[in-house]
């Protein structure tokens, strides 16, 4: 589905991967939705926790983490993994 106004600009749209709805639209700083370019930064982030992730960004500035699930894990082994990575207990 595609909304737009009369300059073209897409107020709404929606697309679908598999049964994950997904919306966006074009930035209207004069009804506060402005873009992370404009913004200078997004606050959008994700962590590790047996996904795969793949990273997209739009032209819009908006950074994407695509996920996949390869394996359960506990909030423990999370929580492992994350010291891990961080580098914690090393001297």
């Amino acid at each position: 589905m595609r909304l737009a106004d009369p300059s073209e600009k897409i107020m709404h749209a929606e697309l679908r991967i598999g049964r994950a709805p997904i919306m966006l639209a074009d930035e209207f700083p004069e009804m506060g939705y402005r873009s992370p370019s404009t913004l200078g930064g997004s606050s959008v982030s994700d962590q590790f926790d047996g996904n795969r992730l793949g990273t997209l960004c739009n032209s819009f500035g908006h950074v994407w983490l695509l996920a996949s699930k390869i394996e359960d894990v506990s909030p423990e082994e999370i929580q492992r993994r994350f010291e891990k990575m961080m580098g914690a207990g090393e001297a």
